[in-house]
């Protein structure tokens, strides 16, 4: 028997990348049928969100815009295959399977990137260091990703998406606590913009915990608390391995000693494509173990045919571009600021599932979710107000590759 539900990706979620109850969210804001359709509204709603990433990143530039506006795309990209892949009819809900699928995928990419580029040595364990080194920086990595998807998984079984979605609303703020904890630092104005994002994704988590109770949904009361438990453990796993991923690629953000050690990257950090070089075998083989551990391969494998293959086909190539352009941006612009992108996702779910699938369209969610987009932009201009203030006269060297 499968025990999981929805899979996460590396970065995200991140990284491994969670969806972070997005899909639950969308779902449950779109629980009526709209008969009238809404195509014009929907296509609408994803460019003006669109639009207000690139106008509150248009100062970094064109790559970093863009690359967030994939990340949110496939974000939502991905949240709407899995929902079809693992409901009915297809039903195949073996995201074990589904995930080391991804992370094969992404694997084979970009190997294929450092050798067409002539660095094939970034693959190898070694580009990092020492064993004890490739140890330490990856091995905490591959650990959290089993982890955090078993403890999500059991989160479901006692709770409920309403429930969920408060939980995965922290997920910013235990970011960036975790990112400070290491040794990072955020002004003023950045925990002023989480804090914003955190009140609108709190906003969106008392709407859809009033829908379930309009629903007469309700869970025992000691479920629930164990519930909550699971919920937060996945929680602080996924936030923490976006974070050490955050410290790989950018060491000098954190101002650590030990970071500063000289490995075999540049001192400013490795590229996200090397990150996900060099952990893809660990990752594999934790995620492999996992999917051994947890799910029947024999069921597996005989479920996988006809569309199921299709789609799963789809996810891996969706999937695969999410990691690079999560590894990218998270390079980019941290972990707590790609974590507040990423939540952005959910609008563009909902309008696509309003306008292309005959949901209707929670305006309430959506006008939450422009609190979120404050919070972004306050975020956002704190993080200018850092760099302009730090930025050395003689820029430093960027990593290669």
């Amino acid at each position: 028997m499968s025990l999981s539900l929805v899979p996460e990706w590396l970065i995200l979620p991140p990284m491994e990348f969670s969806l972070d109850g997005i899909e639950d969210l969308a779902s449950d804001s779109l629980r009526r049928r709209n008969p009238g359709g809404g195509k014009d509204l929907a296509i609408f709603i994803v460019v003006a969100l669109l639009a207000c990433i690139i106008a509150v990143l248009r100062k970094r530039g064109s790559l970093v815009y863009i690359v967030a506006c994939l990340f949110v795309v496939n974000l939502a990209a991905i949240a709407i295959l899995m929902r079809e892949l693992m409901k009915p009819p297809l039903n195949f809900k073996f995201a074990g399977f589904v995930t080391v699928a991804h992370y094969l995928v992404t694997w084979v990419v970009v190997a294929m990137y450092h050798v067409a580029i002539r660095k094939p040595a970034c693959c190898l364990p070694s580009s990092l260091g020492t064993m004890r080194e490739y140890a330490w920086k990856v091995g905490p990595l591959a650990i959290c990703l089993p982890i955090s998807i078993a403890l999500n998984n059991k989160a479901f079984v006692f709770i409920g998406a309403g429930l969920s979605s408060i939980v995965a609303s922290m997920s910013p703020i235990c970011t960036a606590s975790l990112s400070a904890l290491l040794g990072r630092r955020y002004s003023t104005t950045t925990w002023t913009g989480i804090a914003v994002a955190f009140a609108g994704c709190a906003l969106i988590a008392v709407v859809e915990v009033a829908t379930l109770r309009r629903s007469h949904v309700e869970t025992e009361s000691s479920a629930t608390v164990v519930g909550v438990v699971f919920a937060v453990g996945a929680l602080v796993l996924r936030s923490l391995r976006i974070v050490l991923q955050d410290r790989l690629t950018s060491p000098q953000k954190f101002g650590s000693e030990d970071e500063k050690q000289p490995l075999v990257q540049a001192s400013t950090g490795i590229t996200g494509m090397h990150m996900l070089a060099v952990q893809s075998p660990a990752v594999v083989f934790v995620s492999m173990i996992f999917m051994f551990a947890t799910e029947d391969l024999t069921e597996a494998l005989h479920q996988f045919k006809g569309r199921v293959v299709t789609v799963t086909l789809a996810t891996c190539v969706v999937a695969c571009t999410l990691n690079i352009v999560g590894a990218t941006l998270l390079r980019e612009v941290g972990a707590a600021h790609m974590q507040l992108i990423g939540k952005l996702s959910a609008v563009v779910i909902i309008a696509l599932s309003m306008g292309f699938f005959g949901e209707a369209l929670s305006f309430p969610v959506l006008a939450a979710y422009s609190v979120v987009i404050l919070g972004v932009m306050i975020f956002e201009r704190g993080e200018q107000t850092n760099y302009c203030v730090s930025k050395p006269s003689v820029p430093a060297a960027r990593a290669n590759p």
